[in-house]
């Protein structure tokens, strides 16, 4: 950088003699930048170093092997043959690239990448105080503590596949700084260049796309100026229904629409869509708030209201369920069948048991069902969904999480042990190292509502 603006900014000595200290320090008020500084680091040196590691060949297949979840991106041709990817896809990949390298990478890599992936999510809080800072602190440690296992693996790399055997990368250096940023300048998240990066999308390429090619700055200029007037209209649009009927979704027509908006659509590619902007003027999706419509929808029980209610919500947590269930009315013997559960019928009594006895202990993942397979049930037909819509407060309690979708499916020609997504559920500890207070359960059977 050629005569920087602080190069002047030093405190000068009491007796006057030559300055001493540089008063500017660029790690403190140059605020590190999520996106690049943590997600592009992830790309080029961790995923790079999976790569060497493993091999690219079976680091693609443990990926392509990776059940595809509803809303999350599927890399069904694994990750070393990416080129151009955006920030969106250095996040999906994130979310999966500890759990496939562990097993098959030694101990001591496996615990180094894991630190730095604790150190990004950590760093991303939104609300940080004294005990979340030294955790950041400590993750970043933890991976120095076990980073010399990447050099003697020859996994840190430059032109021409030569081994580098040292450390000097900034963005590594910059973590340094977060800390100490976060304490002078608050939470990093909010300086991330998720938005400016976003806007150069829809403020100049899709418009671009949507002409002809010619005179781009007056069409692009026109372009915006019947995007805002589209979303005026729209906004207009939304104030004057909410004020003649407010949570008017909640009426049959609206949840013919949910139950459209809920249908789980099988094809594997379903959540690799959503990339690519509209070629048209559209407003900003609102994300729905399911506590509120649940508080509405108990609060305004009508003789026509479809009992049990479809939207519901604990204290952390709200669900919605479609309209129409995926199967209606059919038996305990025939779910059981279609999705291969021999044990339902015991499980369902177990789980009845102890819903009428809340002292009871809850079950365990893998203990035995002490109820007998011909047990009594309150009950001979189901009504069974495919998916749940959920939604739940973020851990600061400052607002909730964009709702999504948990599917369960039954094993098909495509699919022969079924499609099912697994939760975390927490006991009501608060979270602790590891999964402490967690409780891993899955749908084996969609989502029931007994008759």
């Amino acid at each position: 950088m050629h005569l920087p603006f602080w190069r002047d900014w030093f405190l000068q000595s009491n007796s006057g003699g030559p300055p001493e200290v540089l008063l500017a320090d660029p790690s403190q008020f140059l605020t590190p930048e999520p996106l690049h500084h943590w997600h592009k680091q992830f790309w080029d040196h961790d995923v790079k170093w999976s790569i060497r590691v493993l091999g690219g060949d079976e680091l693609d297949f443990c990926f392509a092997t990776i059940q595809p979840m509803v809303s999350f991106k599927r890399f069904k041709d694994g990750i070393s043959g990416l080129k151009q990817v955006t920030g969106r896809a250095h996040r999906d990949v994130e979310r999966y690239l500890v759990g496939v390298i562990a097993g098959k990478a030694a101990p001591s890599f496996v615990i180094a990448i894991h630190a730095l992936m604790d150190f990004r999510y950590l760093a991303q809080a939104r609300q940080l105080d004294d005990t979340l800072l030294p955790r950041i602190t400590s993750s970043l440690q933890l991976f120095h503590d076990y980073k010399q296992l990447i050099l003697d693996l020859h996994a840190r790399v430059g032109k021409g596949n030569k081994p580098i055997d040292h450390f000097q990368i900034p963005k590594l250096e910059l973590m340094h700084g977060v800390v100490p940023s976060i304490t002078s300048s608050g939470a990093v998240i909010q300086w991330s260049a998720d938005t400016t990066e976003r806007a150069h999308i829809t403020e100049v390429k899709v418009p671009g796309w949507s002409g002809n090619n010619q005179s781009y700055n007056p069409q692009i200029c026109r372009w915006l100026d019947q995007s805002e007037k589209h979303q005026n209209f729209a906004l207009a649009l939304s104030v004057q229904r909410t004020q003649s009927h407010p949570h008017k979704n909640q009426n049959k027509d609206e949840m013919d629409l949910l139950d459209q908006d809920l249908e789980v659509d099988t094809n594997d590619d379903n959540d690799n869509q959503g990339d690519h902007a509209p070629h048209g003027p559209s407003p900003a999706i609102q994300h729905p708030d399911l506590f509120a419509r649940s508080a509405w929808v108990s609060s305004n029980i009508t003789p026509s209201t479809l009992l049990p209610l479809r939207t519901f919500h604990t204290e952390t947590t709200a669900f919605q369920l479609n309209c129409k269930p995926s199967l209606k009315k059919v038996t305990i013997e025939e779910i059981t069948i279609k999705f291969k559960i021999p044990d339902l019928h015991p499980a369902l009594a177990d789980y009845i048991r102890r819903a009428c006895n809340l002292g009871s202990t809850l079950l365990k993942i893998g203990q035995r069902w002490t109820s007998p397979p011909d047990a009594d049930l309150p009950f001979t037909h189901l009504d069974v969904w495919y998916a749940v819509r959920v939604q739940i407060r973020t851990t600061d309690a400052t607002g909730m999480t964009t709702p999504q979708r948990l599917c369960a499916l039954p094993p098909s020609d495509g699919w022969p042990f079924g499609r099912y997504d697994t939760v975390l559920l927490s006991d009501g500890t608060p979270p602790g190292p590891g999964l402490r207070g967690m409780q891993q359960s899955y749908s084996d059977a969609g989502f029931s509502n007994p008759h």
